[in-house]
C-alpha cells in the first residue's frame, strides 16, 4: 500500500463514531479519494467538524477511508468519536511529515528511503560522492570506485589529523563482512619495504620489478628495482617511488632478465597499532573467546611478539623488552600448563603447586660445560637445602643412558636392557633419616647376590616378621609371642589362620555359622591350625560348625555361659577337624 500525495482531494461524510468513513462524493472543484489516491493506497487526511478535528494516515477503499493511524486530533491525538452531521474530509500534508529547506537552504534531520539513491543512471540520481557534516570543520566522505578500485570512506577537514569513528548503538556490534581477502589494516598507504621469499635462478640481467597499483581512486603506483648475483635476485631492493593510497597489500612480480622463480612481498606503511581503550581486547571465533589481551595496570614497554615461519622455518613466539627482564607464561587458575606437539599430543606438563617457592631452573651449557637442571628458590623461600625429585609412574623407573654417578648414590643400571639394583627412599616417615650401607674392612671384592623374589631384608638387630620361610632345626631363645585376633561377630563368622593362631569370638546373637578360610576354604591350608576361644556373650549359639569333631562324642560342644569355650580347629587332607579343649 504505497503512500500517495495528490492535490484537490476533498469529500464529505456523515459517518459517526470512530470507524471507517463513508465518503459522499467530491466537493465542487475537487477530486474523490478513489480517483486521485486510488483504492488500496494510503494518504494523509484531515477530518473537520465544528471544533472537532483529526489528522492522520488513512487507507482508501471504494468510497471509504479507513482511519489507519492518527497523527493529531482534538481527542488528545486519538481517534475522534464524531457526532452526527456533515464533516469535511480532505487530503493534507502534515507539518511533522513535511520535508523543507531551512533558512540556509539545507534539508536536515530526515531519512532517505528510495531505490533511486545510488542507482545506476544519472536520471535516477547517481551518487559518486556522499558527504556528511560538510558544514563542520571536519567531515566524512564516501566515494565510489571505478573498476578494480575500492569504495572509500574518508574523514576530511581542516585539521591535520582527523579520526574516523564508527559507532554502534547500545550493545550492538560493528560488523565487517569481508570477502575471502579478509580485513586489511594499513598505516601510511605507501610501500615501505620489499622482502624476497625466493631468489629464482638463471637471471642474466636484473628483472623488472612490478608492484601492483593501489585500489583507491587517485592512488599512485609504487615502483622498485632489484639487483642479481650469480643468477639469483638479491635480497635488497631499491624503492624508487613508495606510491600512495595503498589500503590492501600489493603483489610483487618479476619479469624479464632471462631467469625465473623469483618471488617477494611488499610491506605497506609502518607498524599498525590496534588499541583497546578498555582493560581487555578479546578475539572471538564462532566457538567463543579464542585469544585475549589484558591490561597490566602500568605503562607497558615489554611485550610478546609472534612471527610466522616460511617453508622449513619454525614460527617464533618472542618476548621483546627494553631491558633484561624475564618472560613469563602464566595460568590464572590453579591448573597446569601443557606443552603439546602435532596439535594435541602432550609432551610436557607444568603442574600447579599451591604457594610454591622452590622451582626447577634449566640452564644450557657452553662448549665443554654441562647443561644444568637446578633447584632454585624464590625470594619467599627460607629453605637452605631442597631436594630434586624425579618420579616415574607406578613401577616405572627413572632411566639414564650413561648411568648416575654422584656423591651418596651409585650407578643403578649398567644398561637399559640389563637387570638393575634400585635404591629408593621410603614414602612417609617421621623425619629426614637415611640408611647408610657401609662395608666392613674388606680383604677382597665381595658380591651380594639378591634372590629372584620380593621381600624385606632381615637384619640381625631388627624386630621383623618372616613370611613363607623354612627354618631348619632352629634354636629358639625365650617364648614366642602369638598374635591374638578378635573375630567380628555376624550371621557367618569366617576364620582365617593368616590373622593369627589364637583367635577370639564374642557372640552377640544366635544361630551362627562358622566357615574356615572363606569360599572353598582356600585361605585355610592343610597343616594350619587355630585355637579359638568363644564367649557366648548373652546366650549366643553356633548352629553350624562345618567341621568334623574328633572328641566330645563326635558332637559340637555346648558353649559355656560363664567362661570361654576353647576349641582347636585344624585342616588335614582338605578336611577341617575340631576338638573341644575345655572351658577357660
Amino acid at each position: 500500500m504505497p503512500l500517495v500525495l495528490a492535490d484537490r482531494v476533498r469529500e464529505t461524510s456523515t459517518t459517526t463514531g470512530t470507524g471507517t468513513l463513508t465518503l459522499a462524493g467530491a466537493a465542487a472543484g475537487f477530486q474523490t479519494f478513489s480517483s486521485a489516491i486510488g483504492n488500496g493506497n494510503t494518504c494523509y487526511y484531515a477530518v473537520v467538524f465544528d471544533s472537532d478535528y483529526e489528522i492522520g494516515l488513512g487507507t482508501v477503499g471504494a468510497g471509504t477511508l479507513a482511519r489507519t493511524t492518527v497523527l493529531q486530533s482534538s481527542n488528545s491525538d486519538a481517534l475522534v468519536n464524531f457526532p452526527a452531521g456533515t464533516k469535511d474530509v480532505f487530503v493534507t500534508y502534515p507539518a511533522d511529515k513535511a520535508v523543507f529547506q531551512d533558512a540556509s537552504g539545507k534539508v536536515s534531520g530526515y531519512a532517505i528511503e528510495s531505490s533511486t539513491v545510488g542507482a545506476t543512471t544519472p536520471a535516477a540520481g547517481t551518487f559518486t560522492t556522499l558527504i556528511g557534516g560538510k558544514d563542520q570543520v571536519n567531515y566524512a566522505q564516501v566515494t565510489g570506485g571505478a573498476t578494480t578500485k575500492a569504495v572509500e570512506f574518508k574523514s576530511l577537514g581542516s585539521d591535520t589529523n582527523v579520526a574516523y569513528a564508527i559507532r554502534s548503538q547500545g550493545t550492538g556490534a560493528i560488523d565487517l563482512a569481508a570477502g575471502s581477502s579478509g580485513v586489511n589494516i594499513s598505516n601510511g598507504g605507501t610501500v615501505a619495504a620489499i622482502t624476497r621469499t625466493a631468489g629464482g635462478t638463471g637471471y642474466t640481467t636484473a628483472p623488472t620489478v612490478t608492484i601492483s597499483p593501489p585500489t583507491t581512486a587517485g592512488g599512485v603506483q609504487a615502483t622498485a628495482t632489484c639487483t642479481i648475483t650469480g643468477g639469483v635476485v638479491d635480497t635488497t631492493f631499491t624503492i624508487t617511488n613508495a606510491g600512495s593510497g595503498y589500503v590492501e597489500q600489493p603483489t610483487v612480480s618479476f619479469s624479464g632478465g632471462g631467469g625465473s622463480g623469483a618471488a617477494a612481498y611488499a610491506t605497506v606503511g609502518s607498524g599498525t597499532v590496534v588499541r583497546s581503550l578498555g582493560s581487555t581486547a578479546l578475539f572471538y571465533t564462532p566457538g567463543g573467546t579464542a585469544f585475549g589481551l589484558v591490561d597490566n595496570g602500568q605503562t607497558a614497554v615489554n611485550y610478546w611478539g609472534a612471527r610466522g615461519g616460511g617453508a622449513g622455518i619454525a614460527p617464533n613466539l618472542t618476548a621483546y623488552s627494553s631491558s633484561s627482564v624475564a618472560a613469563t607464561i602464566d595460568n590464572n587458575q590453579a591448573n597446569s600448563i601443557n606443552f603439546r606437539t602435532n596439535t594435541n599430543v602432550t609432551q610436557m606438563v607444568v603442574s600447579h603447586t599451591a604457594s610454591a617457592v622452590n622451582y626447577v631452573q634449566v640452564t644450557g651449557g657452553a662448549t665443554g660445560n654441562p647443561a644444568n637442571v637446578t633447584v632454585a628458590v624464590g625470594a619467599a623461600s627460607s629453605d637452605t637445602n631442597v631436594n630434586l625429585n624425579l618420579n616415574a609412574k607406578g613401577t616405572g623407573r627413572v632411566l639414564t643412558n650413561a648411568g648416575i654417578t654422584a656423591t651418596g648414590t651409585v650407578q643403578a643400571q649398567a644398561a637399559s636392557t640389563q637387570d638393575a639394583v634400585i635404591l629408593s627412599g621410603r614414602a612417609g616417615g617421621t623425619g629426614s633419616f637415611a640408611v647408610t650401607l657401609t662395608p666392613t674392612t674388606l680383604t677382597a671384592s665381595r658380591t651380594v647376590t639378591l634372590p629372584d623374589a620380593a621381600g624385606t631384608a632381615v637384619l640381625d638387630t631388627a624386630t621383623q616378621t618372616l613370611t613363607n620361610k623354612t627354618v631348619a632345626s632352629p634354636t629358639i631363645t625365650g617364648t614366642p609371642t602369638e598374635t591374638v585376633f578378635a573375630l567380628t561377630d555376624g550371621a557367618t563368622v569366617d576364620v582365617v589362620p593368616a590373622n593369627g593362631s589364637i583367635q577370639t569370638l564374642t557372640l552377640a546373637g544366635t544361630a551362627r555359622t562358622m566357615t574356615w578360610g572363606g569360599a572353598g576354604g582356600t585361605n585355610f591350608g592343610n597343616g594350619q591350625a587355630v585355637t579359638l576361644m568363644i564367649n557366648d556373650g548373652t546366650a549366643g549359639t553356633i548352629t553350624t560348625w562345618n567341621a568334623t569333631w574328633v572328641n566330645n562324642g563326635g558332637a559340637a560342644p555346648t558353649l559355656s555361659t560363664t567362661a570361654y569355650t576353647v576349641v582347636v580347629v585344624w585342616k588335614v587332607a582338605g578336611t577341617v577337624y575340631a576338638a573341644l579343649v575345655g572351658n577357660a
